[in-house]
């Protein structure tokens, strides 16, 4: 893998105490080092996985304000004519191609993402802490299960996992249920970790660009708004023609009612729907990182560890803004 990548269990790895954690729970041989670290070298992850959500979901709402109070404050300062600034024209082209091209080029279910993930960021309802917490839980008992009673056990709660009273403490996070009930059904196929490692990687890779399809979609959407603000300010410019010969002070405000599309166009860019894409992306980071914790685990499940050693290998591959400690964690499973 690429240089830019980490893997978080590398000093685990090297010291060669977690396969052998993991063997001695399941009374077996310690695995090959060598093994182990292919098996869990999936779980690599780019240093954006990190990037967990650090703002309150008020922060998008306090920026928007900050940004419009300072732009028209120290349009004012200059002199400047509010009124001016307010043209319903501009924002109905520069809005509306903005729309239009977000849907000529995006699938609807992808733009229905975009409103529910922004929608999701102001209610609070993104990935947090006691989403960790739930993610672990259900990989202790899963474990916990298997251990006790075998493979089998696990195969009424992987036929429907949304019945499950296992699976259903994660709620609404599908996508984590999927992760752990298909690989899961691996396990209880006796699939060889080589190959379950394998079909994680590339079922991680599928729902990483899936994920990050609509922070992509409204960068794109950011990146044009400022040659669509051009496209306005020309509209205007013609309009101007037009005018050309008669009273000069209408002239100036229709220039002045061109220019203001340029200036809306890069204003929404920069100050509104990048900041916006950035939100979503984090968003996307957010659960990607909650996804290899849980695939972790299903390596450790599936090497036969000690459930508890399976929470703490997923623990430890959460970035450390979102990490349990190893004491909260410890309590709850044993609550």
């Amino acid at each position: 893998m690429s240089n830019d990548l980490r893997t978080p269990f590398a000093p685990i790895l090297n010291s060669g105490r977690l396969p052998r954690i993991a063997a001695a729970a399941a009374g077996r041989a310690p695995p090959r080092r060598e093994n182990v670290a292919r098996s869990l070298n999936f779980i690599a992850c780019p240093a954006d996985c990190c990037q967990y959500e650090r703002g309150s979901p008020m922060n998008i709402v306090i920026g928007a304000v900050v940004v419009i109070v300072c732009v028209i404050s120290g349009y004012l300062m200059a002199h400047g004519i509010l009124g001016v600034l307010f043209q319903p024209s501009e924002f109905i082209v520069i809005g509306g191609a903005a729309v239009g091209s977000l849907i000529i080029g995006t699938p609807m279910p992808v733009v229905k993402e975009i409103v529910s993930g922004l929608l999701g960021h102001i209610t609070g309802k993104t990935i947090k802490h006691g989403d960790s917490l739930t993610t672990l839980q259900v990989l202790h008992e899963l474990a916990a299960t298997m251990r006790k009673e075998g493979k089998l056990a696990l195969e009424p709660h992987l036929e429907n996992p949304e019945g499950s009273s296992i699976f259903g403490k994660l709620g609404s996070h599908h996508r984590i249920m999927e992760v752990l009930a298909d690989g899961l059904r691996m396990v209880t196929m006796d699939t060889d970790p080589a190959q379950l490692s394998e079909m994680m990687d590339k079922d991680l890779e599928t729902r990483e660009e899936e994920l990050v399809e609509p922070a992509e979609a409204l960068s794109h959407v950011a990146d044009a708004l400022p040659g669509l603000g051009i496209v306005a300010a020309v509209l205007g410019i013609i309009n101007t023609m037009n005018s050309i010969g008669g009273d000069s002070a209408a002239v100036g405000e229709h220039v002045a009612a061109a220019l203001v599309g340029t200036f809306l166009g890069v204003l929404l860019a920069y100050g509104f729907l990048g900041p916006m894409a950035q939100i979503l992306k984090r968003i996307a980071l957010n659960e990607i990182a909650l996804l290899r914790a849980a695939a972790t685990g299903v390596m450790m499940i599936a090497e036969e560890a000690n459930p508890l050693v399976v929470c703490e290998a997923a623990r430890r591959s959460i970035p450390e803004e979102m990490r349990p400690k190893f004491a909260e964690m410890e309590t709850l499973l044993r609550g």
